[in-house]
């Protein structure tokens, strides 16, 4: 898959552009909405951008950008059962974990009604079962992840999981959500950058094969296309870049035998176990081999202690 590094420039090209712009130079795709603001910037039909023209055209375009549905801070609903049925519990992006901003973890959560979000599984990895079936975004999008509260208990594992989804998904039912949290800026903007430049005519806000040739080529379209339409949503998109993202960061944030030891108690809950035997147990359960090398080979490992507060855990 092409990484996400590639298509991030996108949304900085309107800071480095330079006169004399052609829609061509600037990579914006015929009809789209970008198409318009250039039309409507170059006022002498020459088909270039002086340098005066380019300022109207910059302010206008990241207006647009601004103003894009995928840009505004999260509003979601989570329900206790599918097809967003029953009480739900409103979540938003003012939201915060003790390891993590914008974020919602469904760990020692209730419902409206006083039901538990999650309830305990000793036989799980986690320590618990989820109990939200389905959710709504509202407003913006989040980045759902399954399995383990990133916020309370854990830092590290399965940080590679989970799918974003948008105010234009609807519902959306699904097993066990743990983790709802904010989608990092510079993904928004990437994937809102690319949409406003390349989806053509209608604006419908899904991009068909010949709408994003590039995508294509680099074989980014076919993996990011999850339900085989060939048809790329915005969500779609957002949850290929979050994903590359996130191998990325793990591979390059490699974490020490301790790190891995603390994340698999962390966990299992708060204050699961003091034995340090059982550490290394868990670890060796939840990281395998990797953390065997991080045993042998202690220098690669670069991350002793939980990660600081950041955005989605």
């Amino acid at each position: 898959m092409a990484t996400w590094r590639r298509f991030v420039g996108l949304a900085l090209i309107l800071d480095v552009a330079w006169a004399d712009e052609t829609m061509s130079s600037l990579g914006i795709g015929a009809d789209s909405r970008l198409a318009q603001l250039f039309a409507a910037a170059e006022s002498d039909g020459d088909g270039v951008l002086t340098a005066e023209e380019l300022s109207g055209f910059e302010t206008s375009a990241q207006e647009e950008l601004k103003n894009f549905w995928l840009m505004a801070p999260f509003e979601a609903a989570l329900y206790p059962e599918e097809n967003c049925q029953g009480q739900p519990l409103n979540i938003d992006a003012s939201s915060s974990e003790d390891r993590c901003q914008e974020c919602f973890d469904v760990c020692g959560k209730s419902f409206p009604d006083g039901t538990p979000m999650a309830t305990a599984n000793a036989s799980r990895a986690s320590g618990f079962v989820s109990q939200v079936r389905s959710l709504k975004v509202t407003k913006g999008a989040v980045h759902v992840s399954s399995t383990f509260c990133f916020g309370s208990y854990n830092f590290g594992l399965n940080f590679t999981g989970g799918r974003v989804f948008g105010e234009q998904d609807n519902c959306v039912s699904f097993q066990e959500p743990a983790h709802v949290g904010a989608v990092p800026p510079s993904i928004l903007e990437t994937v809102s950058l690319y949409f406003l430049k390349e989806d053509a005519a209608d604006f419908d806000q899904v991009l068909e094969l010949h709408e994003a040739p590039d995508l294509q080529r680099s074989g980014l379209f076919e993996a990011a296309d999850l339900n085989r339409d060939q048809l790329l949503s915005v969500s779609e998109y957002a949850s290929a870049l979050q994903a590359d993202l996130a191998q990325k960061a793990a591979t390059e944030a490699f974490m020490g035998s301790a790190a891995m030891e603390a994340a698999a108690e962390a966990a299992q809950g708060p204050a699961w176990s003091d034995n340090h035997t059982m550490e290394q147990v868990l670890a060796a359960e939840e990281f395998g081999e990797s953390y065997e090398e991080a045993k042998r080979n202690p220098e690669v490992g670069t991350i002793t202690e939980p990660p600081p507060l950041v955005v989605n855990g």
